[in-house]
């Protein structure tokens, strides 16, 4: 999934309004547990018009975890494969529309989750290097658990995310 590895990492909003003092899920700190992270993300466009352009995008995501002690995370690879079409509204300003296929797997077997959907977005530039950008997407994801017996869920739904650079 697009976000996955940022939702394994960051905490919740949950919010229990029955007992307001309950902090809900707040993150998990491992001390003696290293995470190294490699990832490659080649992009490729061409000019089909001034204003059109037409590209194909690729991901690869390994994490692996070491411990001195017991481990409490699962390694895992990730491969994305996208194509999309963006048109320049402007010189500062580009509409996009694509779609993208994604699949994640640990590297015990215990999991195996496929996702595909589509996106829009839209993106303003005030200068090369700061600018604002919005999207919203569709996605379904497959999820087979192997452990302790195999259960599949399929999920899908909408998300959205803004975002600002400089």
């Amino acid at each position: 999934a697009r976000q996955d590895s940022y939702n394994a990492e960051v905490p919740g909003g949950e919010f229990d309004p029955l007992d307001p003092n309950d902090p809900g899920y707040v993150g998990t700190i491992v001390i003696g547990e290293t995470r190294n992270r490699y990832q490659i993300e080649p992009e490729f466009t061409f000019d089909l018009t001034e204003r059109t352009q037409a590209g194909v995008a690729a991901s690869y995501q390994a994490v692996r975890y070491e411990s001195a002690a017991v481990q409490t995370h699962t390694d895992y690879d990730s491969v994305e494969g996208s194509g999309f079409l963006r048109w320049a509204l402007d010189p500062r300003s580009d509409f996009t529309v694509g779609a993208y296929a994604n699949r994640y797997e640990t590297t015990d077997n215990t999991r195996e989750t496929d996702a595909y959907g589509g996106l829009l977005g839209y993106q303003y530039r005030w200068s090369e290097v700061t600018g604002v950008g919005a999207e919203i997407f569709y996605e379904q994801n497959d999820t087979i658990d192997f452990l302790p017996i195999t259960v599949e869920v399929i999920t899908s739904g909408w998300g959205g995310a803004v975002s600002a650079y400089r």
